[in-house]
């Protein structure tokens, strides 16, 4: 019999009576539902599962997988996994140049955005990467960040002092420009600090922030190197944004440089309670070795040495007494050759006792499976004429005598860039010494060495002596560039086919290429550190799409965080001193994802020059043309500043100069050797990078993030059960693009969520039209053929998705938990299956959500294993329809639901265990940093008493230390008996979904 239902006032339909219940039937248990024969449809169950999933809670999801404008890489989501099994949310990402780490961290923020509804981003970097952070954050993430400065920093604080936890907002601030001057280092220390400067009063606030909000959500520190020397201002900075921020990265190629005392800096950063005492961490370092050994043993399958190794273990006195260790000794013991699952459960649990690894993500080169191109050097030999040779000759020997009598060293490197700017152009350089108009000191130090001044530090302006001035303008430098032409005929005779990227330091150079070639009929594009994002994105373009534009003329500023993968030749008009430099040029179309094989890489080498002598001597011998500097990253830039300075402070012979060089280079190579020692001890800290690899595609074939599919189910199904006025339009107005358009009430709704969440929402969503693409390669590639602006990328990040989340979490009679559906499929065997999806959760330290998925087939009764049922579970969302008016016997799908609640009671026994422990030992290592925490704040307290007794200063002031000391014993035992409490563990689990799916060819 069937019986027609008013859905409303324009649809009726006619329903079979085995599918109609009362209201108020949806809370009846499943079991219940199963007798009387009541089961939901399948985009029911769509609806129910991915509702869990957007909760944002599932430890072992990725959130941030396909959750950006990316390819996806296994490798770039090593960290993410590691920050979310991180105790602290403190990391160290440490990959080599070229890896992505800016990615990485973007994709961290996308998971803490998604895990807590995380609100506020600061990135710290070198003022030179600014403009690559923002663009890359916009393009890549959807995230609108801004280039900020001290008062902007000062509003920031405001805004979170006012409105606390709400505030949002996404900066990217400078180390110059946030970093305390030097006077303040002893200020800061000092009770009164009136004193302080403007930046050293802003530090002050980072340093002793303690409100329950933090003042960062997250942190990030790029080129974080920068803080090695505990003693600089910079580190200052550092330690107090840290003290400040709820989450950390510190993100850095060279983590190491002469000594392992560099990486406990920055480690020390990271926890100062837990790396406070370097003797501590070296042993640290010694002790964890039977961790890395017992996991390589693994690898091989050889558990007789992973047990014996792990039994060595017992002898450190941070793990040896843990219940961590004592399972992990009897999972070796239990292993069986050939049982993969079993060691990775071991990894996993070694992972845990990793201490240091745990702060640690680091991913080599050769540990990325990419087919890597091949670098051809080609190298242009190069004449001056008479009178560019006397000129460049006249030039340097002006900066040796002022380099002489300055003394050496840092503040003499400004006096070395007229030599500089002569190797790089001689005809801009003439026209710069003609004009009288030689720049900005200091702006042309930034392009030249990326040094950046402090605020209080000058440098005087650049001269020439009258006569130089009048003998240049007898002589046409231009017409007779002898350099120039060399470039001309490259481009004409040897790679008149070719996209081209010609690199020089200097803005003059560039500007000078560019009417000289456009003069020979040879289009380029400028891009340099003084253009703003548009315009920059405005000559990328035109050098991409257009062919008549062969050159893209660059600076490394200018070129920082753009995508030059798709050309393959790179021309270095002017030889960096420093190697590092050149491997930052090349390092522009190096990269994962370059689909050449062979790169050409340009020099000029010009006669009787220094720069001659250093590419013979120096970079032909390092190989810097042809490999990647890989471990020499660290020890170059030492190295070279020390030759810079003493090759152009005497006057030396061409032999004298040779042998300085080639000093300097046995110097590097005795370096090299040291840091590979040192890499090799290094990695007894890192995570074990197979294992890390091997979840993070676990973790995507089980389909845990948030598919593209199960978003448009997901925005389909809310619209046309909510807002039928509403047309939402697939593939349209192109493939993988949809087009919505919102009647007025779906869109003052979303407007309204929007507002009240104080959400920042894309510029397309404040149209009734949203015209947008749930693919990210679309994203990335596809424009709008009316307005050519890019396609708007719509994940579940998006303020869309969250409006129609919370939508459907305020409905009533959403969510149905019992479903019957059909799966065509050859993957799996025929027959009817039954299913329980629940979601388990574990409370202490840190809470876990699981969703945990038990499949048995009817008719065999046999369950199938964890993975296969969560495959199983993925083909079903994914392609499984309605079963209507399924004939089962229900007692049979009880038998079987009473088999799976045993199976899934047994693993979340196990699962729980392995929690309690971790949490114990978390809660023991928590406890201990707490407690060294307040006892290094008394010792600085009674450091201050005696201070201001020395002084004589009035005791109201020694009374308020007093105070202070007082209210720390208190917090410490607040913080204690917070931590207690959490020691006791807590668990409960709730039943998602149940159903029956009948799987036919």
């Amino acid at each position: 019999m069937y019986w027609e239902v008013t859905f409303g006032p324009n649809e009726r339909r006619f329903i079979a009576e085995a599918f109609l219940q009362p209201f108020g039937d949806q809370d009846c248990s499943a079991e219940e539902l199963v007798r009387r024969g009541i089961f939901g449809k399948a985009d029911d169950l769509r609806r129910l599962l991915t509702f869990e999933k957007l909760k944002g809670t599932l430890h072992d999801f990725i959130y941030s997988m396909e959750a950006a404008r990316i390819d996806f890489l296994e490798y770039q989501f090593k960290p993410v996994l590691a920050f979310i099994n991180s105790p602290t949310e403190r990391l160290l990402i440490a990959d080599e140049v070229g890896l992505g780490k800016t990615i990485e961290a973007a994709l961290i923020w996308l998971e803490l955005q998604a895990r807590r509804d995380a609100r506020r981003l600061l990135v710290v970097c070198p003022k030179m990467l600014a403009p690559k952070w923002r663009m890359e954050l916009r393009q890549k993430f959807g995230i609108q960040a801004e280039i900020g400065n001290v008062d902007r920093m000062q509003q920031a604080l405001a805004d979170v002092r006012q409105e606390g936890e709400a505030c949002s907002f996404s900066w990217i601030c400078t180390y110059s420009g946030l970093r305390p001057v030097r006077r303040d280092l002893i200020l800061l220390d000092d009770p009164e600090v009136e004193d302080l400067s403007e930046r050293g009063r802003l530090c002050s606030v980072f340093q002793n922030w303690e409100s329950n909000c933090p003042l960062f959500d997250l942190a990030i520190f790029d080129e974080a190197h920068h803080m090695r020397n505990p003693a600089a201002t910079t580190f200052r900075l550092g330690s107090a944004i840290a003290n400040a921020a709820n989450a950390l990265l510190l993100v850095s190629a060279t983590p190491v440089n002469n000594t392992s005392t560099d990486l406990f800096t920055l480690l020390r950063l990271l926890d100062p309670d837990f790396f406070s005492n370097e003797t501590v961490f070296n042993e640290l370092l010694d002790k964890n070795r039977p961790a890395l050994q017992a996991s390589l043993a693994l690898g091989q399958s050889n558990f007789v040495q992973a047990a014996e190794a792990l039994s060595r273990l017992r002898q450190s006195p941070f793990v040896g007494n843990s219940e961590l260790l004592r399972q992990a000794i009897e999972q070796v013991q239990a292993l069986k050759p050939g049982d993969h699952a079993g060691v990775l459960t071991v990894m996993e649990t070694i992972e845990k006792l990793n201490i240091v690894g745990r702060y640690i993500s680091r991913t080599r080169r050769v540990q990325v499976k990419e087919r890597r191109p091949v670098r051809k050097p080609l190298i242009l030999r190069v004449e001056f004429n008479e009178q560019e040779m006397r000129f460049y000759r006249t030039v340097t020997w002006l900066v040796r005598r002022r380099v002489e009598a300055a003394g050496g060293g840092f503040p003499a490197f400004h006096l070395i860039l007229p030599q500089q700017r002569t190797a790089s152009c001689i005809p801009a350089m003439v026209q710069a010494v003609r004009n009288g108009d030689l720049g900005d000191p200091a702006e042309l130090l930034h392009e030249a060495f990326d040094l950046e001044l402090d605020a209080d530090e000058e440098m005087p302006a650049e001269s020439f002596d009258d006569d130089i001035v009048s003998w240049l303008r007898e002589y046409d430098f231009e017409a007779n560039d002898s350099k120039f032409y060399a470039l001309r005929k490259l481009l004409v005779e040897q790679l008149a086919d070719e996209k081209i990227i010609i690199f020089a330091y200097f803005k003059a150079t560039l500007r000078y290429l560019q009417r000289r070639l456009l003069a020979e009929g040879i289009g380029c594009a400028l891009i340099h550190g003084d253009l703003n994002d548009d315009e920059r994105a405005a000559e990328m373009e035109s050098f991409r799409e257009k062919a008549e534009v062969r050159v893209l003329l660059s600076s490394e500023v200018g070129s920082e965080g753009i995508d030059l993968q798709f050309c393959r030749v790179v021309v270095n008009y002017d030889l960096p001193w420093n190697p590092m430099r050149v491997e930052q040029r090349i390092g522009r179309i190096d990269r994962v994802g370059q689909k050449a094989e062979r790169l050409t890489i340009v020099h000029f080498k010009v006669k009787d020059t220094v720069e001659e002598r250093l590419y013979d001597k120096l970079h032909s011998k390092l190989r810097v043309f042809e490999e990647s500097i890989g471990e020499l990253e660290p020890v170059l830039g030492e190295e070279i500043q020390h030759l810079t300075i003493e090759l152009l402070s005497r006057d030396l012979s061409p032999e004298e100069e040779e042998r300085v060089i080639e000093r300097t280079r046995m110097a590097i190579e005795n370096k090299r050797r040291l840091v590979k020692d040192l890499e090799s001890q290094g990695e007894n800290l890192l995570a074990h990078a197979d294992y890390i690899a091997s979840q993070v595609n676990r973790n995507r074939s089980l389909g845990r993030y948030i598919t593209a599919h199960e978003l448009k189910s997901y925005i389909a199904d809310f619209f046309n059960r909510n807002y039928k006025g509403c047309v939402l339009q697939w593939d349209w107005p192109q493939p993988d693009c949809f087009t919505l358009e919102l009647t007025h009430n779906a869109h003052d709704r979303l407007k309204d969520f929007v507002d009240n969440q104080r959400l920042k929402a894309p510029p397309e969503l404040h149209s009734r039209k949203i015209v947008a693409t749930l693919n990210t390669e679309v994203a990335q590639t596809t424009r709008l053929s009316q307005t050519g602006q890019s396609i708007l990328l719509v994940t579940h990040q998006s303020p869309l998705v969250k409006w129609i989340t919370d939508e459907n979490l305020r409905a009533e009679n959403v969510f149905f938990g019992l479903s019957a559906t059909r799966l065509r499929s050859s993957e799996w065997a025929q027959g009817v299956y039954v299913y329980r999806v629940e979601r388990w959760k574990f409370t202490g330290l840190r809470s876990r959500e699981h969703l945990a998925y038990g499949v048995s087939m009817l008719a065999e009764g046999s369950l199938l294993d964890p993975d296969a049922a969560e495959r199983f579970f993925q083909s079903v969302t994914r392609d499984a329809e309605t079963w209507h008016e399924p004939r089962i016997e229900a007692e049979a799908v009880l038998a079987q639901f009473q088999l799976i609640d045993e199976d899934l009671r047994q693993r979340f026994e196990q699962i729980h265990k392995q929690y309690v422990a971790e949490n114990a030992d978390t809660l023991a290592i928590h406890k201990a940093q707490v407690k060294s925490h307040f006892q290094r704040r008394l010792a600085a307290n009674q450091q201050r008493i005696q201070t201001l007794r020395m002084r004589g200063r009035a005791g109201h002031m020694i009374a308020l230390v007093e105070a202070n000391i007082k209210k720390d014993g208190l917090r410490l035992e607040e913080k204690l008996h917070s931590l207690n409490a959490k020691a006791r563990t807590g668990s409960d689990f709730s039943q998602v979904a149940s159903g029956i799916v009948e799987v036919q060819r």
